[in-house]
């Protein structure tokens, strides 16, 4: 396979492509997370599924692996080397079907766009806490809305839908019905066995009408817990707990109590049982649907942090922790798909799953 020079590259994508170095590098590459570092010798910004279609191929030809930059909290890992970036912030088109009580999404959209838009139906979605965080993301990752969830369930559980574009640059559309790669869904999934998200369809169906105005008020639901909307240098990790028994709240106070000495800034737990416990309607990944509560950490890191020390290392992104998320059944077919869809493991700059 020939490897397309830089000139033939821009001249096949409707988006920027440009080289470490060049004006307007620093800006494509920039994230969230100010302590996470993208790195790569090129970046590709699409603007609709071909570009990523031809970003990936152009990789695969050079045989280089593939990170993929969202709407900005992106890879859970540094990004270096021969690495291809392919972000997708500019893929931002979106639609809400009122009678069919569903969004069709492109991948750059975020939060705070579909609650608006759904407002004006009299719809709210199952979204997160921040307006910030992508639809897609948040949606691969399970999806967990702190107001609705209990009463619904993952988000990942009312997707109909998803685009993606696989390792070998294949444009695929796969349905609840088509099974296979469409299980899936879980945390990083595409990402993880090998495609890219070009578009997802997450139902709003199980969202609160605005008859309900004094339950539910759609514009400042992404606020509710006050997320921060700007780019900072910070350390996130998640876990979940059985139950929130008084051995555990005594370990949580003693790394993050006001008499610590933890690093820790925050501590946020959310109860889950409820709907979080029921089982999809067609199976995915998401599992350990019987824990009580999910933990999230974090430690703000100063503004001019580039990259975190061992003591703050991103624990959550290592293969070993990745494989813990899952049972064995489950981890054996996503190594299957990963297989299947990506043998060389083409898209590793994430919560990987290596191939079986």
């Amino acid at each position: 396979m020939t490897v397309p020079s830089t000139s033939e590259l821009r001249a096949s994508i409707d988006g920027p492509v440009l080289l470490s170095g060049e004006d307007g590098f620093a800006e494509e590459v920039a994230a969230f997370n100010l302590a996470v570092s993208y790195e790569p010798q090129i970046v590709i910004g699409a603007t609709n599924a071909a570009d990523v279609q031809t970003a990936v191929r152009f990789a695969a030809a050079a045989g280089r692996s593939v990170a993929v930059l969202n709407t900005g909290s992106g890879p859970a890992r540094d990004v270096t080397g021969d690495a291809v970036l392919i972000t997708t912030r500019r893929m931002s088109g979106m639609t809400i079907d009122a009678d069919r009580r569903t969004a069709r999404v492109q991948v750059g959209v975020r939060w705070g766009q579909v609650v608006a838009a759904a407002a004006e139906s009299g719809l709210v979605p199952l979204a997160g806490s921040s307006p910030e965080v992508g639809v897609v993301g948040y949606t691969l990752g399970g999806g967990s809305s702190v107001l609705l969830g209990r009463k619904h369930g993952y988000n990942t559980d009312h997707v109909h839908s998803i685009d993606v574009v696989t390792a070998d640059g294949e444009f695929r559309h796969v349905t609840r019905e088509s099974g296979g790669l469409f299980f899936t869904k879980a945390p990083d999934e595409l990402r993880s066995s090998g495609a890219v998200p070009a578009r997802t369809r997450p139902a709003v169906r199980p969202g609160v009408h605005a008859r309900q105005p004094d339950r539910v008020r759609p514009a400042v639901l992404p606020t509710i817990t006050n997320d921060p909307t700007q780019p900072g240098a910070s350390v996130e990790h998640f876990a979940l707990l059985d139950d929130l028994t008084p051995e555990a709240l005594d370990a949580i106070l003693a790394e993050a109590g006001p008499d610590s000495a933890g690093r820790l800034t925050l501590v946020d737990i959310s109860q889950l049982d409820g709907a979080f416990a029921n089982p999809p309607a067609v199976p995915n990944a998401v599992g350990r649907r019987d824990a009580g509560y999910a933990l999230f950490a974090l430690t703000v890191l100063p503004p001019d942090v580039r990259g975190v020390d061992q003591n703050l290392n991103r624990a959550d992104a290592d293969p070993s922790v990745v494989r813990r998320v899952y049972d064995d059944a489950t981890y054996r077919r996503l190594q299957a798909i990963k297989a299947e869809y990506d043998p060389a493991n083409t898209f590793r700059w994430n919560h990987n799953i290596p191939p079986a």
